[in-house]
């Protein structure tokens, strides 16, 4: 199939490379062309102008960053789409995807809601989960694109919509899994034992997680491969206060995820792996008084 790819960060290049290994033709675009500009080497076309991207694409998947630069895309390529072409938002853009659909509604432009969830690996290897949504009538036309790129697809809905939702809840479970790591590896080290101990009695019993095996030498400062880098978890954290909010459901637990990795962010760590936040909190700090109550 003839495949538009708009937005080459992490993912996105992953992406690529697997719709290439399978077969596919693959055009990329990217808002900074330099970042798009190697994968020409590896046989996709490269484009710097929206327009030229979609114009012959059966299927346009986009994965910029945001809802905003999602709208600006969808924008460019109103009428330079070709009539039949299925836009696959890929973007993690929470409740927000409603202002997706609506916008793709009234540009007259089809849309499958497919988020993701994995990082550059999986995407690179064509195993991301894919969770999707949109129109019956769609599926097959998006089914070669998003066999390609994932190990599993599962369809939750038949209109934009409630794949972004659970989106947010696995990226809640993930933020938080990793806040409970992070808790448990600077506990040790401030209490003077090697952190390395507690990954080892959890390893095998009910307690273990493949992410702690996942993560387990950045989070022990022995690796500085990112990932996931914490600024990108903190946009999809408050993704998840937002919908929360919006919902009346109680945030107590997504205000200290966040507040734990703006402190992270903070301390210079933006750009590098959300598993440093294990880095960040085996920092001592000061005592607490406590007040004394006379009898």
């Amino acid at each position: 199939m003839r495949v538009a790819v708009l937005g080459t960060g992490a993912i996105g290049t992953g992406m690529v490379h697997s719709l290439l290994r399978a077969g596919h033709a693959v055009t990329a675009w990217n808002r900074t062309p330099q970042r798009a500009r190697p994968l020409a080497d590896d046989g996709a076309v490269v484009v710097e102008d929206l327009a030229d991207a979609v114009a012959r694409a059966e299927v346009v998947v986009v994965v910029v960053f945001d809802l905003d630069a999602v709208l600006s895309v969808l924008s460019g390529i109103a009428g330079a789409a070709a009539e039949d072409a299925v836009v696959v938002c890929s973007a993690t853009v929470g409740a927000e995807i409603d202002a997706v659909a609506e916008t793709a509604t009234r540009l007259g432009l089809d849309l499958v809601e497919a988020p993701v969830l994995g990082n550059a690996g999986p995407a690179e290897r064509g195993e991301l989960s894919v969770m999707a949504a949109g129109d019956e009538a769609l599926r097959p036309r998006v089914a070669p694109v998003l066999d390609a790129l994932a190990a599993t697809v599962t369809w939750i809905g038949d209109h934009p919509g409630p794949a972004n939702r659970v989106k947010l809840a696995a990226n809640a479970w993930v933020s938080t899994l990793n806040v409970a790591m992070s808790q448990a590896v600077a506990l040790a080290t401030g209490l003077g034992v090697d952190p390395r101990h507690f990954f080892t009695v959890v390893a095998g019993t009910a307690a273990d997680s493949p992410y702690l095996a996942y993560k387990r030498a950045v989070a022990l400062g022995e690796d500085d491969t990112v990932s996931t880098p914490t600024d990108a978890i903190r946009k999809d954290v408050a993704l998840i206060g937002a919908a929360a909010r919006a919902a009346g459901l109680p945030t107590d637990v997504v205000d200290l995820v966040d507040a734990l990795y703006a402190r992270l962010s903070a301390s210079g760590d933006g750009a590098r792996d959300m598993a440093r936040l294990a880095r960040t909190l085996d920092h001592p700090v000061a005592a607490i008084r406590r007040p004394t109550t006379d009898h």
